[in-house]
């Protein structure tokens, strides 16, 4: 099982994130990131590794309520 983890813009859209997630059955959660990430604002959401879902696709899912996965 693998966890796929995507660096946040704020804690806010971490939250939203999270929340639509779920109800989509899609487990997730949202952790502080501790790494050398520089994008970010320290705040990750990792999809746990139960939920078959690729990056891509939960990327497409999060900008139905406008929440971006590229933060560069």
């Amino acid at each position: 099982m693998n966890n796929l983890i995507i660096d946040m813009k704020s804690l806010t859209q971490a939250e939203k994130a999270r929340a639509f997630l779920m109800k989509k059955n899609i487990p997730c959660v949202v952790e502080r990131s501790f790494g050398n990430s520089s994008s970010g604002c320290g705040f990750v959401l990792r999809i746990l590794g139960g939920a078959e879902v690729s990056r891509g696709e939960v990327c497409t899912l999060l900008k139905m309520v406008g929440v971006n996965c590229d933060i560069s």
